[in-house]
């Protein structure tokens, strides 16, 4: 695998599907020495929903990798209800073995990822991009971050089984285009919900003393509070004129972002 990784950074415009140690990632890159984009999809998603952030990166001169957690997307036969939090963490510690400079990009539920990956990687962190994501502190779990109502509601739709079905639309999450929408409510798969039940756990001085940013989509509401909240605590905070899935709703605006975050 750590050859497979190493070469990818030179080749030019070209995909790959690298399933070693049970990874699943799509990368692209272009030769050069700054850090990789480590992209973590959120809840019901995969590496898909990235396709067009990794052109515009690369078109950039950017190295990125996408991730496929355990259990959803084409990884959906691995769901079950072993697959918690960190079984996700673990899937961005081992994509990152063989890289030296990271930027861990967060969407959504990935902002409990890119959290618990500090103290296994802080010494390749660049940056943590959280994007439209919760932001925990040591110690929460996916459901102390959302209204208890929501959470039970999700509980309900599991029904007991190791997976939540999706809670939201991708029209709801900002793809507007009708034909667009379904395309992504189809790829959309259950998402492990012990992932949302387990604590996370950090070194809060090592996540204080990373550079980090808050990337808002400013037309989805849900994450407006946690972006006031990412101020108060020091993060650069912008915002992104999208809905909630803003890789997918707003690639380019979220590229230049990614491009500008790692410039300063």
């Amino acid at each position: 695998m750590s050859e497979i990784l190493s070469t990818y950074a030179h080749m030019n415009r070209r995909e790959l599907l690298i399933g070693a140690a049970g990874l699943s990632m799509t990368a692209l890159g272009a030769e050069g020495s700054g850090p990789t984009f480590i992209l973590i999809h959120g809840a019901w998603h995969g590496a898909w929903c990235w396709a067009e952030v990794l052109k515009g990166l690369e078109a950039k001169g950017r190295k990125a990798i996408a991730l496929t957690l355990t259990g959803v997307a084409e990884r959906a036969k691995e769901l079950s209800a072993s697959v918690n939090l960190t079984t996700h963490i673990d899937d961005v510690v081992k994509a990152c073995e063989s890289i030296d400079r990271v930027v861990l990009v967060g969407h959504s539920y990935g902002g409990l990822v890119i959290s618990g990956c500090v103290d296994r990687l802080s010494a390749k962190i660049e940056r943590l991009v959280y994007l439209d994501a919760f932001l925990p502190e040591p110690g929460q779990c996916g459901f102390d971050l959302m209204k208890k109502e929501y959470g039970a509601h999700w509980k309900e739709r599991a029904k007991g089984g190791p997976g939540v079905p999706p809670m939201l639309s991708a029209k709801s999450m900002g793809v507007l285009d009708e034909k667009r929408a379904k395309e992504v409510d189809a790829k959309l798969t259950p998402h492990p919900i012990a992932t949302f039940e387990e604590k996370v756990q950090f070194d809060l001085e090592k996540w204080k003393a990373l550079k980090k940013s808050y990337l808002r989509a400013k037309k989805y509401s849900g994450f407006g509070p946690t972006a006031a909240r990412a101020k108060t605590l020091g993060l650069e905070v912008e915002e992104l004129d999208a809905g909630h899935d803003v890789m997918l709703a707003n690639p380019d605006a979220l590229v230049a972002a990614l491009d500008r975050a790692v410039a300063k």
